[in-house]
């Protein structure tokens, strides 16, 4: 059964040693606490009920811009990236996002160091992270949260397209766990400054309700957790989608998934949009 919407988010970007277990859902109503209730290892399902007439268009698109950074991913494993180019994927990596992998070592080696979002950076000495000895896992979460990864996808009826993953941990020898499957193929590194995300969340919407071949009413909004909470200010994004879309309901999520040539497709970092018309 094809199904739209995304995975819950949990505690692992404010607390990366959660290993991931303490997601949660928060549902409610009102704008008083009292009308809201935290739920652990539970399912939300949100239903719309939609009239005989009303047409629905959806969107599962990312919001990144390309950079010059590409290779072939020559071995990968379900949601393990190997190798890159037959050198180590975290060597790789590190060289494409100037440095991210080695700060994000940098930063496990420092307690109470944080690790900024890389949506840019200066030029530095690339070091071999491999060959320096690394015997632990450490977190990349927040070093590419606005940088994700393209890789491959066999499920457009066009032949083989593009979906995101985001960058979860490296592993010892080099290896890239990440939060999608991967396989072996074509990747790149696409990337954004924290200050064009909500322009580019805002644009993708406006394509979609001038390409929708109804007259749109609202929208159902799905945005990935990390990059909304290396947000500054989030209202900003909210106030951009507010020029995009009449009316809509936006929640963020770990993983969106959506409709890619009539195919259900699961990807980190992208943006999943359902729009309602007549």
């Amino acid at each position: 059964v094809p199904v739209w919407g995304g995975s819950t988010a949990d505690d692992m970007f404010v607390n990366e040693e959660s290993g991931g277990a303490q997601w949660w859902q928060l549902v409610g109503r009102g704008e008083s606490s009292a009308g809201w209730a935290i739920h652990r290892w539970g399912v939300v399902v949100a239903a719309l009920w939609l009239c005989p007439g009303v047409q629905v268009s959806t969107l599962l698109s990312a919001v990144w811009g390309p950079t010059i950074q590409r290779g072939k991913a020559t071995r990968a494993e379900g949601r393990v990236l190997i190798e890159i180019d037959g050198r180590p994927a975290g060597d790789v990596l590190d060289e494409w996002s100037e440095g991210a992998v080695s700060d994000a070592i940098r930063a496990c080696s420092s307690p109470g160091k944080k690790v900024k979002p890389s949506g840019g950076g200066e030029g530095r000495t690339i070091k071999n992270h491999c060959n320096l000895g690394v015997n632990h896992h450490v977190s990349l979460i927040r070093s590419f949260s606005l940088m994700p990864i393209a890789v491959t996808t066999p499920q457009c009826d066009r032949g083989e397209g593009e979906r995101l993953v985001h960058a979860r941990m490296l592993h010892p020898g080099g290896q890239v766990e990440c939060f999608g499957d991967v396989a072996p193929g074509m990747v790149r590194l696409l990337r954004a400054h924290t200050n064009d995300f909500p322009c580019a969340v805002a644009a993708v919407a406006h394509a979609a309700v001038a390409a929708a071949p109804f007259q749109v009413r609202g929208g159902a909004v799905v945005l990935c957790a990390t990059s909304v909470a290396a947000l500054p200010d989030q209202k900003v994004l909210t106030d951009a989608l507010r020029l995009a879309l009449p009316e809509f309901v936006c929640f963020f999520s770990f993983g969106a998934q959506g409709m890619v040539d009539g195919h259900t497709v699961h990807g980190n970092l992208m943006i999943s949009l359902a729009l309602f018309g007549k």
